[in-house]
């Protein structure tokens, strides 16, 4: 199909294509090496030991990564993990946090520099943002220079982008917002939809909550570019409308093979379970603290536990733009007003619970306020980005009213203290605000000094975002990733020195990192995790062990629940943590230690059935552990009541720990904190309290106290439970009798092998999934959910095999949308193709087959590759164009000009000036000795022209022209207009690069219409003798060919030697013209001055064909060229001599280093030839 075929791009839009680029790639580079500047000050590796991994960062992203990193160097699936949490859905986890493709680079790096290689991720996400936002600019404006790259800067380099860098899964799809911006843009305008399509692909890909964001934007971005078009009817907007539906649902279609999972993950997590919509109006902040968010010297948010803070600055001149924007008359009406309207649902949304709940995915911000900000940032950049273009057009009095606007904003709000900011963010904001101001009104009075104003202000925008984002990089800060590489290598070094091939759990109860175990390798009950399913955290709660919205901990865990879920290994940094009196210890090094517990049950063993009917939510934890024990065992209770404790604030309470016993301590709701004290361990908690406390020591028969505070005046009951050793070991020696063995759990896939003694239900201590396919023997089972979180499957008495599959929910229909959809995006796209072809024929212009087989001059494609290079900062010595480098006379300038400054001489000029034609003929009498006539005398727009129309005068379609090779260009193209035939005829070195013209065949120089001559000859630089020129008559004369002699360089020649007129020779007249210029002998090379003088036949024809043409030379040309024919030859010959010197002084001087370059006889050039290594 012919719309598969790519048409070779035209030097205009490769052109296009490469300043697109330099704008992507500056735009990249500039905030990316300012943020690397930040990392280096603040000892990121490897400038020192820090990493900028903060926050959830640290606690989760770079555990999962690091368990993504094992799982592509040992090539597991990615479907399911069981490193953390009892198990969970990786894949979930993985299209909501590690969907970027960048992130399969981790491959190629060791595990302990995982976290190294997320710093460089941030580093290039933060140069992406500033990349697209730098090439959308450029797109929208593509007379602008510098801008673009600042504007991009002040995008990548905001306090959002700061603020939020460490959250580095949605840098990605923050990029794309730009794209989209020119997507939809370019749907307005009627365009296709193919780049709004990909860039909404690629946001919902990597990010499923920044791509919601993007999704309500780009409906709100559409009406407001749809409003501002003119022009639009119903149907227009119905067709533009219907085009972004189809491409967003393809865009969303195409990633739905992540979004499907990631949803479905997050709909069993407890923070979506638990989340509702705002039932009251609630507003987090007010319209003055979000225009303080934009001032500078603000540290910027990273986190915020009261949902209050905005991430709103972007350079402080936004304040200024945004007002001029409001003012700025050059720009729509209908424009400024839906931006403005669009910004202002952005700014209400910040404070406005219920539309701040809608932008956040139908979702409270839980802690990182404003996420959708990024959005406002673009919005007002873009709009300030437009005012700039106009402001050499706009009322000064604008300007002043929209710089003393924001600095009294500024002035009164530190005047009065608004907002909690210190000194230093009023006074360097309302500095930067005053020079703005003056830089905007020295850039709208100085119109004539564009490029230095646009400089100035640009440098000093630039100057201030990169000076605020290295500032917002220190306030950000770093942690010492060597601590948890210790741990790391700590825990990899100690558990390989086992010796232990089973599956089993295992805890690092420092907890310094969340997902500490996952980290460092192993398998673990604790997770953080927004995919967590809610009936994990829900059990744990439930069982006394510190869960919360999605994430649990380590505290609270009994010894009994050690052994159900099977953590056999402890490792403790200090050796003295709540649980270890339950482990023996095993090894240690000089950072942990390893403690084993001998106790601990395999991931699955088989209970009594009753366990089906066990109720998590019946009672305190307590209450919950001695059911499961009762139905799991058919046994008794095995925790028994002690006491109640009713705590007063600030009171300090003893307990008793018996021999032979356990004791626990229970608090039902939180306090403000908790001191407790035991014989092994002391600790302070201050978050969370409601859990269960292990009290027990390594020795009976000691004492423990704890300390409480909380409101004063009020109080809250604790709850002492006592566990008998023995009971405790009867129930476990219950658990144990039948354990499923040879457990392997690799990806996403599980199997063991079990002796059930009776009747009862296999329970598998991994969260219940109705996604988990279960064989029992081969047999498809189905299995049920114990407690509702954990696995169960009913298995018969007698040896079984047991298998199981994951596949996350919504994988498959999620991977067949996508392919649907690619393919459907695919047809789209060649749809639009063809039909955009379609209508590009139908408005493209049908030129001849004639100016379709021309291509631009070789000079002018020459001139286009030297800009190119100037603009990318080369310098460029042009050799390509023989333009003269001296100036014209005195005498010549004079008298252009005094003829210029007559009114009259702005007519036609229908025919030649009589005082010119007499001083042509003057100049070649005296100059050559050749006596002309009147009418045997023309002048010429420069003897480029002439050698193109001559060939209208001499020839007709299909007959020949013979040309030199080596030749300047235009000699062949006056024929080819003619559609004549060209027969090139060769000059070589050994004969003096001279044509033989006995060896022109016989048929092509009686075929040969007329032949195109030129001594001295460009590009060769060689004379003529006397004899090649009376051959040439004589040959001409032979063959009835008529001569075109281009005389261009005959004052040009070295030596000693002065060059002559072919019309000089005897005969000359009868056969031929001659084209004599101005253009090198008297630097007059713009002025296109030349003359054709000979055969008065020759002449007549040609002076017809121009008369058809053009009116004339313009009459002060004309006086200029009277005033250079008259005047003498000294300047001429000095000039002839200056070429000379130079002439031999490169040629010498690259002969002189080995390249064997000859002197030339004459003209501007040197023909040189190639050096040995370029043949």
């Amino acid at each position: 199909m012919s719309f598969f075929k790519r048409q070779k791009p035209t030097e205009a839009v490769r052109l296009a294509r490469r300043k697109s680029r330099f704008y992507f790639g500056m735009g990249f580079l500039i905030p990316m090496l300012a943020a690397l500047v930040g990392f280096a000050l603040i000892g990121v590796w490897p400038f020192g030991d820090g990493t900028v991994l903060i926050i959830d960062s640290l606690h989760q992203y770079l555990p999962f990564y690091t368990d993504l990193h094992e799982k592509l160097v040992n090539q597991e699936s990615l479907l399911y993990s069981f490193s953390a949490g009892l198990g969970y859905d990786f894949w979930g986890t993985f299209a909501y946090y590690m969907a970027s493709p960048l992130n399969f680079l981790l491959a190629l790096v060791p595990k302990a520099n995982v976290a190294d290689v997320m710093d460089l991720f941030i580093l290039l996400k933060i140069g992406l943002c500033g990349g697209t936002f730098s090439w959308y600019l450029h797109k929208r404006d593509q007379g602008r220079k510098f801008l673009p790259l600042v504007f991009g800067a002040m995008f990548a380099l905001s306090s959002f982008i700061i603020g939020y860098y460490f959250n580095l899964m949605w840098l990605d799809s923050v990029a794309m917002l730009p794209l989209i911006m020119m997507g939809i843009e370019r749907i307005a305008r009627g365009e296709g939809g193919r780049l709004y399509g990909l860039s909404l692909f690629y946001g919902l890909w990597c990010n499923y909550y920044i791509g919601f964001m993007l999704c309500i934007f780009s409906c709100l971005y559409l009406l407001v570019c749809l409003a501002a078009r003119r022009g639009l009817n119903v149907k227009k907007v119905l067709v533009r409308c219907l085009r972004f539906g189809w491409f967003s649902l393809l865009a969303g279609g195409m990633a739905s093979v992540i979004l499907l999972p990631a949803y479905m993950a997050l709909a069993s997590s407890e923070s979506m379970l638990n989340n509702s919509f705002p039932s009251t109006i609630r507003f987090y902040t007010n319209f003055i603290d979000m225009l303080l968010a934009h001032f500078a010297g603000q540290a910027p948010v990273n986190i915020s536990d009261s949902q209050v803070g905005l991430n709103a600055y972007c350079g402080v001149i936004v304040l200024i733009l945004a007002v001029l924007y409001l003012l700025d008359g050059k720009i729509r009406l209908r424009e400024r007003i839906g931006k403005f309207c669009l910004a202002g649902i952005l700014m209400l949304s910040f404070a406005l619970n219920i539309l701040n709940y809608i932008w956040h995915g139908f979702h409270v911000q839980n802690g990182l306020p404003n996420r959708f900000a990024f959005i406002y940032v673009a919005l007002i950049l873009t709009m300030g980005y437009d005012v700039l273009r106009d402001i050499r057009r706009i009322a000064l009095w604008k300007i002043l009213a929209a710089g003393i606007l924001a600095i009294a904003f500024a002035a009164v709000s530190f005047a009065l203290r608004l907002g909690d900011l210190g000194t230093e963010v009023y006074l360097i904001t309302l500095t930067l605000l005053l020079i703005y101001m003056n830089l905007l009104l020295i850039a709208r009075l100085w119109r004539r000094k564009k490029t230095l104003t646009t400089c100035l202000l640009g440098g000093v925008m630039l100057a201030e975002v990169v000076a605020q984002g290295i500032y917002g990089i220190g306030c950000n800060g770093d942690v010492t990733r060597s601590i948890y590489l210790k741990d790391q290598a700590s825990y990899e070094n100690l558990t390989a020195a086992l010796d232990d091939d089973t599956f089993y759990r295992s805890e690092i109860d420092s907890q310094r990192m969340r997902n500490v175990t996952m980290f460092a390798g192993g398998h673990a009950l604790v997770m953080f995790n927004s995919t967590m399913p809610a009936s994990t955290t829900q059990l744990c709660d439930r069982l006394g062990i510190e869960g919360r919205t999605n994430k649990n901990g380590y505290n609270g865990v009994t010894k009994l629940m050690n052994d159900v879920f099977g953590i056999k290994y402890v490792l403790s940094s200090n050796g003295n943590g709540s649980t270890l009196y339950q482990f023996e210890k095993v090894n240690a090094d000089d950072n942990l230690t390893i403690y084993r517990n001998d106790n601990a049950l395999s991931l699955g063993f088989m209970v009594d059935s009753a366990i089906k009917g066990w109720d998590t939510s019946a009672g305190n934890p307590m209450d919950v552990q001695n059911q499961f024990v009762q139905l799991a065992t058919g046994g008794e209770a095995i925790y028994v009541l002690d006491r109640y404790i009713d705590m007063e604030n600030g009171q300090t309470y003893g307990i008793h720990v018996p021999d032979n016993k356990q004791v626990y301590l229970y608090l039902p709701n939180r306090v403000d904190k908790l001191e407790l004290t035991t014989p092994e361990y002391s600790k302070t908690y201050d978050t969370y309290t409601d859990h269960l406390y292990v009290i027990n020591s390594m020795d009976g028969n000691s004492e423990a106290e704890f300390t409480v505070t909380m409101d004063e005046g009020t109080t809250q009951t604790a709850i002492v439970y006592t566990c008998a050793n023995d009971a405790y070991q009867a129930a476990v020696d219950a658990l144990s009798r039948s354990q499923l063995e040879n457990v392997q759990a690799d990806g996403n896939k599980l199997s063991g092998t079990i002796h059930a003694e009776s009747q009862g239900t296999l329970l598998l201590t991994i969260p219940y999934s109705e996604n988990w396919e279960v064989l029992v023997d081969g047999e498809k089972a189905v299995p049920v959910s114990i407690g509702g979180a954990l696995m169960g499957i009913d298995l018969e008495a007698g040896d079984h095999e047991i298998s199981m599959t994951y596949t996350p929910a919504g994988l498959w229909p999620g991977a067949i949308l996508s392919g649907v959809c690619v393919v459907l995006f695919i047809l789209t796209c060649i749809l639009e193709a063809k039909n955009r072809k379609e209508a590009e024929k139908k408005m493209r212009l049908e030129f001849s087959q004639k100016a379709n087989s021309f291509q631009d001059g070789i000079f002018t494609r020459l001139n286009e590759k030297k800009e190119e290079l100037e603009r990318a900062g080369r310098t460029v010595y042009n050799l390509s164009v023989g333009t003269p480098d001296f100036k014209p006379s005195r005498r010549v300038m004079e008298a252009v000009s005094k003829a210029a400054a007559n009114p009259d001489n702005y007519k036609y000029s229908l025919k030649d000036l009589p005082e010119l034609t007499e001083a042509m003929i003057r100049f070649y009498q005296r100059r050559f000795g050749v006596t002309l006539e009147q009418d045997e005398v023309m002048s010429l727009y420069g003897s480029q022209e002439g050698m193109t129309h001559i060939a209208w005068a001499l020839c007709d379609p299909g007959d020949l022209v013979l040309v030199p090779n080596p030749g300047y260009p235009i000699f062949k193209l006056g024929p080819l207009l003619c559609d004549a035939a060209v027969w090139e005829y060769p000059l070589r070195p050994e004969n003096g690069f001279l044509p033989r013209l006995d060896e022109i065949p016989e048929d092509i120089a009686r075929r040969a219409k007329f032949m195109v001559v030129s001594y001295p000859a460009n590009p060769i630089c060689r004379v003529a003798p006397d004899s090649f020129y009376k051959e040439l008559i004589g040959f001409a004369r032979k063959y009835q060919i008529m001569i075109v002699h281009d005389n261009a360089y005959s004052d040009i020649v070295f030596g000693g030697r002065q060059g002559g007129s072919f019309l000089a020779y005897e005969g000359a007249k009868e056969v031929g013209i001659e084209f004599y210029s101005l253009s090198k002998s008297y630097n007059y090379t713009g002025a296109r001055m030349s003359f054709a003088v000979g055969n008065r036949e020759i002449i007549s024809k040609f002076k017809t064909i121009r008369s058809q043409i053009d009116y004339g030379i313009f009459l002060p040309v004309q006086y200029g060229a009277i005033a250079a024919l008259n005047e003498p030859q000294e300047d001429v010959l000095r000039q002839c001599r200056e070429y000379e010197e130079r002439n031999r002084t490169l040629c010498g001087g690259l002969r002189s280093i080995g390249w064997n370059v000859p002197d030339s006889e004459g003209t501007m050039f040197v023909w040189a030839p190639l050096p040995p290594r370029f043949t």
